[in-house]
């Protein structure tokens, strides 16, 4: 019987954060949007749309990923109905630049330097960590993702590491198997 309640009991727990560890990130775009543009390049290049799970959907030309955008804007509180539009959970950013910098924050990267060019703003080719006249929406972007970090509860903590804490619990899990098996 102790068998049993160990393998249930480590199915449960396992079960209850399988959801969190393959969570996808929204990512809305408008066809022609110069902004979006830049971001899907972003993703592309730092090969971040497996590793985040990042679905993209394309909602000018496509009314039905429009009604999908706007249950999510509703779901975090977002009001607005500007591209490009990021939901990850209950947060979310508007823009190529607070994209950029939320995924870089993510990677564990710091914030993006950027360089000015019309109204668009794409990633620069400066050195990672330094500092250009551009940077300072970046940096307060940076230092608020970082205080929010540190109030993170231990239940989103876990959520954010879900992978990592779903191993575990099949490890232990295995153990005590085992051990009870003697």
């Amino acid at each position: 019987m102790k068998k049993i309640s160990a393998i249930l009991a480590t199915l449960l727990i396992s079960l209850t954060f399988m959801q969190s560890a393959f969570a996808e990130m929204f990512l809305f775009v408008g066809d022609g949007c110069p902004h979006c543009v830049v971001v899907e390049q972003y993703l592309q290049e730092n090969d971040l749309i497996n590793k985040f799970q990042i679905k993209i959907l394309e909602t000018w030309y496509h009314p039905e990923n429009e009604v999908i955008r706007a249950q999510k804007a509703k779901e975090v509180g977002y009001e607005g109905g500007g591209v490009p539009f990021l939901v990850n959970g209950t947060e979310y950013r508007i823009g190529d630049t607070p994209i950029i910098s939320y995924l870089d924050g993510l990677r564990n990267l710091g914030p993006v330097n950027t360089t000015t060019v019309g109204s668009d703003t794409t990633p620069s080719d400066t050195t990672p960590g330094t500092l250009t006249g551009n940077d300072s929406n970046d940096l307060k972007d940076a230092l608020a993702d970082a205080a929010t970090e540190n109030n993170k509860s231990l239940t989103d903590k876990l959520k954010e590491n879900a992978i990592y804490v779903v191993t575990v619990v099949i490890a232990i899990g295995a153990v005590a198997f085992f051990s009870l098996r003697k």
